[in-house]
């Protein structure tokens, strides 16, 4: 690992400390990366309590992105016409269907219908507008999505 991919590794760590998401902790450790002093005195803190998760606190990064994979889905099902989208994804990701609705609102929605959008669109730019229709079935049927 290079230089400038251990300082991003050691500021994505930090970052994820910031918002309370030891997952990214244990991701670090488990890499084998070099355990800084500071490391070192946050893990100690953690483990003896003083630094706490706070109870309204954002999404870890494995649940952020397992939000964003839900509402991708869902996205991509109404795109291609399929009827009860929500209610599909409740049961594709063993959810309930009113759990699917309200990360909906949340900020995974609008993150995969905006990457989603820019995706056609380039696709859409740089191809014609068929090939951009048959990648977005793929994607699609990588989902799942007939």
């Amino acid at each position: 690992m290079t230089g400038g991919e251990e300082i991003a590794a050691e500021m994505a760590l930090y970052a994820a400390a910031e918002r309370h998401d030891w997952q990214e902790l244990a991701t670090y450790i488990a890499s084998g990366r070099e355990i800084t002093p500071e490391i070192k005195k946050f893990i100690v803190a953690v483990l003896r309590g003083e630094v706490k998760r706070p109870k309204k606190r954002p999404p870890s990064s494995a649940a952020a992105a397992r939000h964003l994979d839900v509402a991708t889905f869902v996205y991509l099902a109404r795109r291609f016409g399929i009827k009860n989208a929500t209610q599909k994804a409740a049961q594709k990701y063993n959810l309930d269907h009113r759990s699917v609705q309200r990360l909906l609102r949340g900020n995974a929605a609008l993150s995969a219908k905006k990457v989603m959008e820019n995706v056609e669109q380039e696709i859409t730019r740089r191809r014609t507008k068929e090939i951009a229709e048959q990648l977005l079935a793929a994607v699609a049927l990588a989902y799942g999505i007939k």
